[in-house]
């Protein structure tokens, strides 16, 4: 196998706070006679990365910092029906089907990339610039984005490090000239009472 997955903490009894969590999301699991006896799956585990706000902005070198928390894809009869972000052993957060089939997509599309080369599968985050992907950690880094920039899911497209630098450095700075210029401190003089 090409990608190598880092040994993530073990989840147990997950199933019924997944239900409860797509049920609220508006993505109930399926009932009735075929969901009888179907487990639910999960993927293999991806480390979450993020990156300090200075190497987004480009003001010093990325280095990448795992948070701590953990990605996998539910899948329920094999279809990917939800996203689960753990800690240790427990939930903490479940995203929908539109979150499940970008990143099961983008893992695909990292295992074609990968063939006979070996890199670790990570998982970048970025949440004030909108941007998430699939990191192929190893000789020649690649990027592989579920979110870039915007709330449509791209395509899976593999970008080389320094392009997905400088998609990062792009979002950054949009996302800095839209924000409203800090109001500058008030200067006061003070007068003697007579």
């Amino acid at each position: 196998m090409s990608l190598q997955f880092e040994k993530a903490p073990a989840l147990r009894n997950v199933e019924q706070k997944l239900a409860k969590a797509l049920w609220h999301l508006g993505e109930p699991l399926e009932t009735g006679k075929d969901a009888i006896g179907r487990a639910l799956q999960l993927t293999k585990p991806v480390q979450v990365y993020t990156l300090s706000a200075r190497a987004q902005a480009g003001a010093a070198a990325p280095r990448w910092r795992a948070s701590g928390l953990w990605r996998s894809v539910v899948l329920d009869g094999g279809k990917p029906v939800a996203t689960l972000q753990f800690q240790g052993r427990g939930a903490v957060a479940v995203r929908g089907r539109d979150s499940a089939g970008a990143l099961l997509a983008a893992l695909e599309a990292a295992e074609h990339h990968a063939g006979k080369r070996t890199y670790k599968p990570r998982f970048v985050v970025l949440p004030r610039l909108y941007i998430t992907a699939v990191w192929l950690s190893g000789p020649n880094p690649v990027f592989i984005p579920t979110r870039d920039g915007s709330a449509e899911r791209p395509e899976p497209t593999v970008y080389k490090k320094v392009e997905f630098e400088k998609l990062i450095r792009r979002h950054y700075k949009k996302r800095a000239r839209s924000l409203p210029a800090k109001p500058q401190a008030s200067v006061r003089r003070r007068t003697k009472a007579k």
